[in-house]
């Protein structure tokens, strides 16, 4: 009965407007009505989802690009030469204690100085996980000149690993000198992929060509262990911590 009666009424309603000015305007108002939530709830939201996707797709497009980039680049490069400069920078800043590196280059720098190697203090630092440096502390005493301490730390620059002079006390034929030398923990390495890879800048090139320059040929090297096991017999060097 409900129904009906509603029926009626909207057919009524509708003769009785229908030659009138109101009823344009109710369909022009429905039709408007009918578009926004076309345009607000279908359109806008499919236009919107459109554009996310393009974007996505210029995105994907851009990571392929640069995974395709870092391949050539990894793929061109000179796998023994890439050893050889992370031996040279491990040598140069080691990973970890490095007790080896430290007597050859202090045997190496005595014996192109005419010094003979002093008994020294060795203090070692902490080495927190990741890549957190840490140091060894030295102090060697020179019966020598100044001008022979300040030679013997020239020398000392021109090897592997590198030393900080910290300080430098002279008293009479007597010198002190404090040297640091540096390590850190193996580096937490993560790989990106959406990162291009690019090759060392022509300053890094520079710096590591130099620190092939230092380092200290395998022969020698073998050859300074061998007097440095000698000399530590007669308790010239501490026993490793």
């Amino acid at each position: 009965m409900q129904d009906s009666l509603s029926a009626a009424s909207l057919k009524l309603l509708f003769y009785r407007y229908k030659d009138t000015v109101y009823y344009p305007i109710v369909n022009v108002g429905i039709l408007f009505a009918v578009g926004a939530f076309l345009l607000f709830q279908i359109v806008i939201p499919q236009v919107t989802q459109w554009f996310s996707i393009q974007r996505e797709v210029d995105t994907i497009k851009k990571n392929i690009k640069t995974m395709q980039d870092n391949a050539s680049f990894l793929i061109a490069l000179d796998q023994q030469a890439l050893d050889s400069d992370v031996q040279t920078t491990t040598n140069a800043y080691p990973f970890e204690k490095d007790y080896t590196g430290i007597i050859n280059s202090l045997t190496q720098t005595a014996s192109r100085t005419g010094i003979a190697l002093p008994d020294f203090n060795l203090s070692i630092g902490d080495s927190a996980p990741g890549d957190v440096a840490a140091k060894y502390q030295l102090v060697l005493s020179f019966a020598a000149s100044l001008s022979v301490a300040k030679e013997f730390i020239a020398e000392l620059e021109k090897t592997l690993p590198v030393a900080a002079v910290t300080s430098i006390e002279n008293n009479g034929d007597d010198t002190s000198v404090s040297l640091e030398f540096y390590y850190h923990g193996f580096p937490n390495i993560i790989i990106n992929q959406k990162e291009k890879l690019t090759a060392l800048s022509q300053q890094e090139q520079a710096l590591l060509a130099k620190l092939k320059t230092w380092q200290l040929p395998v022969e020698i090297v073998q050859e300074d262990v061998a007097v440095a096991e000698d000399a530590s017999e007669s308790a010239s060097f501490p026993a490793p911590l």
